[in-house]
C-alpha cells in the first residue's frame, strides 16, 4: 500500500515538473491598454494644475492665476495605460509620446511621478 503511494507520487510530482520546465512561452505582465481607468476618469487638480481625463483624451490647464484662473491648456490623445499595483504609467500624444506616471493613494488623490499631490475636484 505504501509502495503505491510512493510510485504515484513520484509519477504526480514528473508531471509537474515536466510542466514547468517545458512551457517556453514568456508572460509579460506589462502591456498597454487603451484608454483610461473608469476610477481615473474626471476632474483632477491641486494648486498648479487642472486636469480633465477622459477615456482617450486628457486636457491638462498648465499654470493658475488669481485673474485668469486655470490656462494654457495641453490637450493630450491616444492615450495608454500600464499598471503595476497602485502605480500607472502613461503614454499620451502630443505632438510626440509622453509618459507619466501616477500612484493612487485613494480614490480622491494621486501623486505625480515628481511628488505632487492631486485631488479630485469638486466644484
Amino acid at each position: 500500500m505504501k509502495i503505491k503511494k510512493v510510485a504515484a507520487g513520484i509519477v504526480v510530482a514528473s508531471f509537474v515538473g515536466i510542466g514547468m520546465f517545458s512551457s517556453s512561452q514568456q508572460v509579460s505582465a506589462s502591456i498597454w491598454h487603451k484608454g483610461t481607468p473608469r476610477f481615473l476618469r474626471g476632474t483632477w487638480s491641486n494648486k498648479y494644475n487642472l486636469w480633465y481625463v477622459h477615456k482617450n483624451n486628457m486636457i491638462i490647464y498648465e499654470g493658475y492665476s488669481k485673474q485668469t484662473g486655470y490656462f494654457n491648456p495641453q490637450p493630450y490623445t491616444h492615450v495608454m495605460y500600464k499598471r503595476y499595483h497602485h502605480t500607472y504609467k502613461f503614454r499620451v500624444w502630443n505632438n510626440a509620446f509622453t509618459t507619466f506616471k501616477w500612484t493612487v493613494i485613494s480614490r480622491n488623490k494621486f501623486i505625480l511621478g515628481n511628488g505632487l499631490a492631486v485631488y479630485r475636484y469638486h466644484k
